[in-house]
């Protein structure tokens, strides 16, 4: 009979966050609750309370008073209301804060030891997300991971890659997208190590389909430039193709973050038709 153990080292999403200034939280009504503030939008603050947990006001109804006179207060990318225009956008960007700290920071380590059939493997790996707006209507977001797996204390995969890109909103409902994923990775097959480096280029336009504090979804028109080596294995190509984005951002309960950003390429050089890659992501806010 198989037997199976897997033994958990380190649990995954052990977390750091570029934390929000401590305060107050002030209403028309005289009421006050202190806590830390995680970020603003357009119309709400974000407020997390050890009392209420996490709170969502308008910005209207209450002022945020740090504890610190010079603390930068966090904003994302401020979404485009329907009244507003690019130029208006500009304005409600937070003045205090500089075009080049991120407006949010998050980290990921975890690692894996299991024993299968009397192969030892483990595995462990780091993550890095950093997300900016320097023009207060936009988001540059950055991905770094690194993963490392080995059989036997054998190398198997050892692998890091970059991605990033920008989105500017333009006008009301549309915006403009570049893209760009790097990769690197050194993997045995059949006793042999085919190193590869793996680049991927894209710009486009797209159209905020839904646009709120709690749900976000777009489409978009890219198109790709690929590029593709292996002295390992003597192999090296570049080619282009067209694809749609879709991306989706749901807020969930118990202050969860799903993140979904897809392609549907369309290969007519190569023969290969309709392709496609997604990537999901559920995270605590």
């Amino acid at each position: 009979m198989r037997f199976v153990r897997t033994f958990l080292v380190v649990t995954g999403l052990v977390s750091f966050l570029n934390a929000g200034p401590r305060g107050v939280l002030e209403f028309e009504d005289g009421n006050r609750v202190t806590g830390e503030l995680s970020k603003t939008t357009a119309d709400h603050w974000v407020f997390q309370s050890a009392r209420f947990e996490e709170l969502r006001p308008a910005r209207a109804d209450a002022v945020f008073r740090p504890e610190h006179a010079t603390a930068a207060i966090p904003q994302e990318a401020t979404p485009v209301l329907h009244s507003q225009t690019v130029k208006d956008s500009k304005k409600s960007s937070d003045p205090t804060h500089s075009w080049w700290r991120p407006h949010s920071l998050r980290g990921n380590i975890y690692g894996l030891i299991s024993s299968d059939a009397g192969d030892s493997k483990e595995e462990g790996g780091l993550e890095l997300r950093a997300v900016w707006a320097p023009l207060g209507y936009d988001e540059f977001r950055l991905d770094a991971r690194w993963l490392d797996k080995r059989k036997n204390d054998t190398q198997g995969d050892l692998r890091t890659s970059l991605d990033a890109y920008w989105r500017v909103d333009v006008e009301e409902h549309w915006f403009t997208y570049l893209g760009s994923d790097l990769e690197w990775d050194d993997f045995k097959v059949a006793g042999l190590k085919p190193r590869y480096f793996l680049q991927r280029y894209q710009v486009g336009f797209g159209y905020n389909l839904v646009k709120s504090d709690r749900v976000m979804s777009r489409v978009g028109a890219t198109w790709n430039f690929f590029r593709f080596e292996s002295d390992a294995i003597g192999v090296q190509f570049n080619t282009d193709a067209p694809s749609l984005l879709i991306e989706n951002e749901i807020d969930l309960p118990e202050g969860f973050k799903l993140h979904q950003i897809g392609q549907i390429y369309f290969w007519a050089d190569s023969g290969a038709g309709w392709g496609r890659t997604t990537k999901s992501k559920l995270r605590k806010r």
